[in-house]
Order: C-alpha cells, then sequence, then structure tokens
C-alpha cells in the first residue's frame, strides 16, 4: 500500500493522496499546498477569493455567457482579483484635501490665486508671491488675500 500523505491547501482545506502525488503537487504548487496549516490570514484570504470567484462565474452563467466565455474568465480570474484587491486598497487610503487656494501662472509672467472651484479669488501677482503663497500655511493664506484685497480697495 503506496504511503499517504496529508496536505493543506491555503483556503484551510485538506486532503489525503499517495506520497509521490504529494511531493509532485507539493514542487509543482508551493504556494497553494503546504505540509503544515497556512497562517489563519493566509487561509481568510484565500477563502474570500474563493468566495469571489464562486460569486463571479455564478453573475457569468447568470448572464447566459459561453462556457468558453466562462472558462476564460476563470483562468483569468488571479489577475481580476488582484486588481479587485487593489482597487479597494487604494480607496481605502485616505485622500489628500483638496487645497482651498493655490496660486497658478495664468500667463504673461502673471498669477492668479484660484480657488478649490476654479474660480479666481485674487489676480496680477508676482512669481515670488505666488511661490511665497503656495508654501505658506492657509491662516496666512487667508490673511494674504484679505490683506490685497484690501490694499486695491
Amino acid at each position: 500500500m503506496p504511503e499517504k500523505m496529508t496536505l493543506h491547501f491555503k483556503d484551510g482545506s485538506t486532503t489525503s493522496m499517495d506520497a509521490v502525488d504529494a511531493r509532485r503537487v507539493l514542487r509543482e504548487h508551493g504556494g497553494e499546498w503546504s505540509t503544515k496549516p497556512f497562517p489563519a490570514d493566509v487561509q481568510k484570504a484565500a477563502q474570500e477569493e474563493a468566495d469571489g470567484l464562486r460569486l463571479h462565474l455564478s453573475k457569468l452563467r447568470a448572464e447566459r455567457k459561453s462556457e468558453a466565455e466562462i472558462e476564460d474568465a476563470r483562468i483569468a480570474w488571479p489577475d481580476t482579483w488582484k486588481a479587485m484587491q487593489a482597487a479597494k486598497v487604494e480607496a481605502a487610503k485616505p485622500q489628500a484635501a483638496a487645497k482651498p487656494y493655490e496660486a497658478k501662472h495664468r500667463g504673461g509672467g502673471s498669477y492668479s490665486i484660484m480657488n478649490a472651484e476654479g474660480q479666481e479669488v485674487l489676480d496680477k501677482l508676482s512669481k515670488d508671491d505666488a511661490e511665497l503663497f503656495n508654501t505658506s500655511a492657509l491662516d496666512a493664506q487667508e490673511s494674504f488675500i484679505e490683506a490685497e484685497k484690501a490694499k486695491r480697495g
């Protein structure tokens, strides 16, 4: 009787197979199979990926896609899953708050201060004033705008 080995899949499931076959599986698919259980976080991620694949394929079947299209989607799933996870991570990142004001070059050596909606707040600034404005804190920017408007009447 051939020697048996128990292998653990990355999603936490196990299987028993002949040792010669188990060694081949470990050699060819070492990232998916192991002789020891995978850590809980790896198992959870693998289960979520498998659930995602099942859901994706069931949606394709509901859309009456051909078996060839469904098989192509199954084969492409690892890349699709990675893209979906990357998009999730990107969406979870805190977005940089839009600057309330920014001095922008308007042509002819003139700069204008624009608000977040793109409306001009103050015009005819020098390059030096514009650069200083853009590196200033918000309260200093607001003070500058008020002072310049007061000067101009």
